[in-house]
């Protein structure tokens, strides 16, 4: 049977840029979509913390990314351990660590847990 592995690691890939923009910029959105990420953000914590700080569209990503005839010592270890946002940054020519990626990215996501929190919970009270 044949599978493309690499199309599906891209759709992945898309999917998973789509969520994180979705993530960033949704409390711009009607409030439908702020209660959904008022949901959505802490789940995604929840998988990170659960994950060693490793979401699971990145780790689909990494499993389809290598092809079924590579062996697990084959694969780019440096480039697996990179969160997405990291490689995303580290791809526009921006060298971030790791660590400063996963900072970024938590920042990002709690600023929009606030800003939807602020602005459908709040006027409630």
């Amino acid at each position: 049977m044949f599978i493309n592995y690499k199309f599906i690691s891209k759709n992945i890939s898309l999917f998973h840029g789509l969520l994180s923009f979705y993530i960033a910029f949704g409390f711009l959105l009607s409030e439908g979509h702020q209660k959904v990420l008022i949901g959505l953000i802490p789940s995604m914590y929840g998988n990170w913390l659960m994950d060693d700080n490793k979401c699971i569209f990145t780790r689909l990503e990494d499993h389809f990314s290598r092809s079924p005839d590579k062996k697990e010592e084959d694969s780019n270890p440096k480039l697996e351990e990179q969160g997405f946002i990291t490689r995303k940054i580290n791809s526009l020519g921006i060298p971030i660590t790791n660590e400063t990626g996963h900072k970024i990215t938590v920042l990002v996501g709690a600023h929009t847990f606030i800003q939807c929190y602020f602005n459908v919970i709040i006027p409630t009270l």
